[in-house]
């Protein structure tokens, strides 16, 4: 299956406004999409953890990047409509 994706990343202190924006978007992407086909969906998967960033790759040719362990793990849930993990989930409630 071929897919795009976007990465989207926010502070912990924001998580409740980010899951808000991200499930509006979600609906709002998945109705945009259907349109063109039927059976396509767009597909949030949200997580919390600790993640490395800045510019990354060789001398000269170095870009803006983001590597951690939470991201990995995220990438790696089933596939589902909207995916919240159970330690984002923990610090919503």
């Amino acid at each position: 299956m071929i897919g795009d994706g976007i990465l989207v990343v926010f502070p912990v202190s924001r998580a409740r406004e980010a899951v808000a924006a991200l499930r509006r978007f979600q609906s709002s992407a998945t109705a945009l999409w259907s349109e063109i086909d039927p059976s396509c969906r767009t597909q949030v998967k949200v997580g919390v953890g600790t993640l490395a960033t800045g510019p990354f790759g060789p001398p000269g040719g170095e870009r803006f990047d983001v590597y951690g362990n939470a991201l990995n793990q995220l990438f790696k849930v089933p596939a589902a409509e909207f995916f919240v993990t159970p330690e984002l989930a923990a610090l919503l409630t």
